[in-house]
């Protein structure tokens, strides 16, 4: 018999959640809970989207678990690719900056990240200062994390090529 996928809900969601607490936990350190409970219900809504496909024998457990490892791993993935891009933009940011006189560095990178249009200001300074993530600047500034992130790459290109425009 078929269980009612209501039955499947209370049955596994600790469960699951446990599982994407230990995968997920120590990826960040704030907000961890809100971001696990958000997987585990995109778990349990990928999983109503597909429950009436499945077979009759099917083992609705690790079925699930399928699904919870999928959604971590993406995550974990998502979550690596913005690191390195992370690394990658301060890296190019501190090269461009320790070529510059002490002094004059700063208040010249000041200058220019006053100069940017205010969106990549804003996006940049919330990435960086504030070390918000990308999902908080897009709930801040009512726009995807996408547009968030496009901002911040551009406000980076754009202060690169003025510090280098200014070595030459």
């Amino acid at each position: 018999m078929t269980p009612r996928f209501e039955d499947l809900i209370e049955r596994h969601h600790d469960e699951i959640f446990a599982y994407l607490w230990r995968l997920l936990g120590k990826e960040r350190q704030s907000d961890v809970a809100l971001e696990v409970e958000d997987i585990t219900q995109e778990v349990f809504m990928r999983a109503y989207e597909n429950y009436l496909r499945l077979r009759r024998d099917s083992n609705y457990r690790a079925w699930l678990y399928k699904i919870a490892t999928h959604c971590a791993y993406t995550k974990l993935r998502q979550a690596k690719n913005r690191r390195e891009q992370n690394l990658v933009h301060e890296n190019a940011a501190a090269e461009a900056a320790s070529s510059l006189p002490r002094e004059s560095s700063q208040t010249r990178l000041r200058a220019l990240v006053d100069a940017l249009p205010a969106k990549q200001k804003a996006c940049l300074t919330m990435r960086y200062f504030q070390d918000l993530d990308y999902s908080e600047i897009a709930l801040s500034l009512g726009c995807s994390e996408q547009s968030a992130r496009a901002n911040v790459y551009q406000a980076i290109r754009r202060l690169r090529a003025a510090l280098e425009e200014g070595l030459s």
